[in-house]
């Protein structure tokens, strides 16, 4: 026999995590809790606060973590797999949603190699369908989804897409040199550009 014991107060009379985060989802009404495996081990208290506090407990679900590619864990200072840091470096949100989903699952029916749009993805999501085992991070999906949505992109924003292109020429070089490029120069480089769309 053998007893677990958590600490839920400190000596200073401030609560630890587990007793603060009881408190404030209760406070905030929360009905569903999605967090990462690691936390499945802190459930059981959590369950045992509310109970103790006559609260009633939100639904919890545990999702598989992402992993390096080596098996290691990832690390939340990775530049490479933080948001911000994706778009700061040209990739769209459409390729970011689809290198996200294609992770942990969620999806039955959803093919790997092809483009889903995020209203597609909600309509589709289900819980259930979630792998149960760690995910391993793959750049090369990035730059496979990346591709593939930059392509659609320039196809369906063409004009638009000179309108930003020359205005960046501007910027960058100045009228007089932006002037020397006709629309029609402009849309030869966006459409040739189709060709090795990584991410810019």
């Amino acid at each position: 026999n053998w007893v677990l014991t958590y600490f839920i107060l400190k000596s200073d009379g401030f609560p630890t995590y587990h007793l603060a985060n009881v408190v404030d989802d209760n406070d905030m009404k929360v009905t569903h809790v999605l967090r990462g495996a690691e936390w499945l081990g802190s459930t059981t208290l959590h369950i045992m606060l509310y109970n103790a506090f006559e609260w009633n407990a939100p639904q919890f679900a545990h999702l598989p973590l992402i992993i390096n590619k080596d098996g290691s864990k990832l690390s939340k200072r990775t530049d490479g797999f933080r948001v911000d840091f994706l778009r700061q470096s040209g990739y769209l949100p459409k390729a970011i949603l689809n290198f996200l989903r294609s992770f942990g699952g969620g999806f039955q029916d959803f093919k790997s190699d092809s483009i889903y749009s995020l209203e597609e993805m909600i309509a589709s999501f289900n819980p259930k369908y979630i792998v149960d085992h760690p995910a391993k991070i793959d750049f090369d999906k990035l730059h496979f989804y990346s591709s593939k949505v930059t392509k659609e992109h320039v196809i369906n924003n063409l004009p638009s897409l000179v309108t930003l292109l020359r205005s960046l020429i501007v910027k960058s070089f100045g009228e007089n040199v932006a002037s020397q490029f006709s629309d029609d120069y402009l849309k030869f480089v966006l459409n040739w550009s189709k060709a090795s769309a990584i991410s810019t």
